[in-house]
């Protein structure tokens, strides 16, 4: 009979546990410069990260380079950036943005199963 009970408590915990949502993960955000931030594209491996003066460069381990650039844009955009002029062909992307008296870019190359991503304040 204990062997029951303690079986069904169990079943009933187990039950209950299942009902709590799961946590939200955050996802890192980097400050690159006061007025240049940048958050992880969280749905792929970052390899390499190196970061040079007011900039850093992202390699991500992904085949979907435009949909790396993509989420990187509107991360820029909301963070208060506003796109001044773009240049892009097959497998790169760059973009020069605005935000006071600060300007930014963004160059996204894609390599094989490698996207670089490059952020950088001028």
């Amino acid at each position: 009979m204990k062997i029951v009970m303690g079986l069904f408590i169990s079943l009933i915990l187990s039950v209950a546990l299942a009902q709590l949502p799961a946590p939200k993960r955050s996802v890192p955000t980097l400050i690159i410069t006061p007025a240049l931030q940048i958050t992880l594209y969280r749905w792929t491996r970052t390899v390499e990260r190196t970061a040079g003066r007011n900039s850093i460069t992202l390699v991500y381990r992904s085949t979907q380079g435009d949909k790396i650039f993509v989420y990187h844009h509107r991360d820029l955009l909301a963070h208060g950036w506003t796109k001044v002029s773009e240049t892009s062909k097959p497998g790169q992307h760059a973009v020069t943005y605005q935000k006071g008296g600060h300007k930014a870019s963004l160059q996204v190359t894609q390599s094989g199963e490698r996207v670089a991503v490059t952020v950088r304040q001028d």
